[in-house]
């Protein structure tokens, strides 16, 4: 978790310098603290429950996967050259993994794709760290991950809006858990191309409309156990079906109101961007340095509903709604806001750990790759938890502790030289201790 440097400034004047180092899961004591977290998380377990016939080669070909997407050292795509000469997943992994043993692997794991992550799912949610909690919200968002070539799976012409032209991608629903600054995927979708329903006959691998998939996405994490403060989306997915869905699975939203809206304010009906004008005579609430004012309307088709118009200064005005109609407007302006945080993990994700970064062209392949690469940012998250809980410690007994976790601690001519175990040891011994000292709560 920790691994400690002895250095000397000046040769002519002795000083003892110590300089605790938390890990960067970029470089090789990061690498190593990823696998101790996949065997202290016993993800062998998940696999285990999948029925596998292959045992432990399974669970191998998906750790590589997994934990050498967040290093950065090699894509998912030159694998095969990245395990010819490697000592560091010879110690992890004994056995010789080919690129016809991955392809093998990514097409017999996405089909059980869906059923592995149910099971990580209620994993996060047993885990001390990780676990939800009724102060948490949904955030539900969807991207485009750039690919071309029409054999490749799910690809079609889609519109982005930050480039403002047609792009060819994969449509990617995410349904983000936010609680502060703890931040994890619940469960993702790809939407499929447009076309009529089905016949009995034939079935279709993805749900017809991206509502649909959205739904299907909340549903699942709500058979997991999750229920959240409130679901926080854009105006996109504020259909009056999407809202009735969410009303009887007794959720609460908070969405962005689109301009051209029609409301019933009293008996008249009104546009939403009719209300725009009247923010200059609101209320300016100092905390969140906004004008803002809400009222009460009637959605048609849907029911009340309550408007709060906010502006920032130099910003235009923003109209969002919800259906929690006791709800001070300053809450209901956090919980959007909160709907950003979203947008920054669709580039953490994309940029650090390789969500885009695959030339799959089958659907279960491409599939087993979104799971798995967010499963190894789940391995992070909680990594960063479990130091987290480190730095919660004193300085002075933190040093204490990993000076008796040290193999030897020795002084040369006034030099401290403190020569460690490996990397991944000194991990594995620290998160004994401080399950011994119950400093954090155990993740079994």
């Amino acid at each position: 978790m920790a691994h400690i440097i002895a250095h000397q400034r000046c040769k002519s004047k002795p000083r003892i310098g110590v300089q605790l180092r938390l890990f960067e899961h970029s470089n090789f004591a990061g690498l190593c603290s990823l696998f101790e977290t996949w065997r202290l998380w016993k993800v062998s377990e998940l696999f285990a429950g999948l029925g596998s016939k292959r045992g432990k080669d399974a669970e191998h070909l998906a750790l590589t996967y997994a934990c050498r997407g967040p290093i950065g050292a090699k894509t998912q795509t030159g694998l095969s050259e990245a395990l010819a000469d490697d000592e560091l997943f010879e110690r992890y992994v004994p056995t010789k993994i080919t690129q016809y043993d991955l392809s093998r692997f990514l097409a017999w794991f996405g089909n059980r794709s869906s059923l592995f992550w149910q099971q990580v799912m209620q994993k996060v949610q047993a885990t001390a760290p990780l676990r939800s909690i009724a102060s948490g919200i949904w955030v539900l968002d969807d991207t485009i991950l750039e690919k071309t070539g029409r054999a490749t799976a799910y690809v079609r012409k889609l519109y982005d809006h930050a480039k403002q032209q047609f792009v060819h991608g994969i449509s990617y629903v995410q349904l983000l858990y936010v609680d502060g600054n703890k931040q994890y995927p619940l469960f993702f979708g790809i939407h499929a191309k447009r076309g009529r329903k089905p016949s009995p006959q034939r079935e279709r691998t993805a749900p017809i409309g991206k509502l649909a998939i959205a739904l299907k996405t909340i549903t699942q994490a709500l058979d997991c156990g999750y229920r959240p403060k409130a679901v926080v989306f854009d105006g996109w997915y504020a259909a009056v079906c999407f809202l009735r869905a969410l009303r009887r699975l007794q959720l609460p939203f908070v969405s962005r109101l689109s301009s051209a809206r029609i409301l019933l304010v009293g008996n008249r009906k009104v546009k939403a961007k009719d209300l725009s004008p009247n923010i200059g005579c609101a209320r300016y609430y100092r905390q969140l340095k906004v004008r803002a004012f809400a009222l009460t309307a009637t959605l048609p088709n849907y029911g009340l509903v309550q408007v709060v118009v906010f502006k920032q200064r130099r910003k235009k005005p923003v109209i969002v709604f919800t259906d929690l109609l006791d709800a001070d407007p300053t809450t209901v302006i956090e919980l959007y806001r909160q709907r950003w945080a979203i947008e920054s993990w669709f580039r953490e994700i994309k940029q650090r750990y390789g969500l885009d970064a695959f030339q799959h062209r089958t659907p279960a392949r491409i599939i087993a790759h979104l799971a798995l690469t967010l499963l190894s940012y789940l391995l992070v998250v909680l990594l960063q938890q479990l130091v987290a809980a480190v730095r919660k410690c004193k300085a002075k007994e933190l040093f204490t502790r990993l000076i008796r976790i040290a193999a030897m601690v020795t002084v040369v001519d006034g030099n401290l030289n403190i020569v460690a175990g490996s990397a991944h040891r000194l991990f594995r011994t620290t998160i004994r201790c401080l399950n011994r000292l119950q400093t954090i709560p155990s993740t079994a």
